[in-house]
């Protein structure tokens, strides 16, 4: 079985560097943040909000403690945390046998980085798990 991969991620599983990253887009108390939730802000030029997020040693993800809005600062954390696909994501799996491809979509079941597996949940209910190569949205 061939697969094509188009998501394009940072491998990075380093641990944080000192400094501050910026939310570039909202995330809602509760929630892990991914990958294209924040942008690295290089130094703190402003204080950042060290109490804004919250580590899960079970599932080795970042999530929001409150609502977080684009702009806020927060304490960098490695890349290791920041899942490239969030749980609740529709996605798309491409499948390439021979001279065939097919695409089918999916629902992510939980927080996905591009070197591993995640379980997906498809249109008529079947969950089942994917390498995370195989989503091309």
């Amino acid at each position: 079985m061939l697969s094509t991969i188009v998501l394009a991620a940072s491998l990075a599983l380093s641990a944080p560097a000192p400094g501050c990253m910026t939310v570039v887009r909202p995330v809602a108390a509760g929630q892990p943040l991914v990958a294209a939730d924040v942008a690295d802000n290089g130094p703190c030029e402003r204080g950042a909000d060290k109490t804004a997020l919250r580590y899960a040693s079970t599932s080795g993800l970042a999530f929001a403690r409150r609502d977080l809005a684009k702009g806020d600062v927060l304490p960098r954390i490695g890349r290791f945390a920041l899942p490239e696909i969030r749980p609740g994501q529709s996605l798309i799996l491409r499948t390439q046998v021979g001279p065939v491809e097919i695409e089918r979509v999916v629902v992510a079941l939980q927080a996905g980085h591009v070197a591993g597996k995640l379980f997906v949940r498809a249109a008529d209910g079947d969950v089942f798990p994917v390498a995370v190569k195989d989503i091309v949205q």
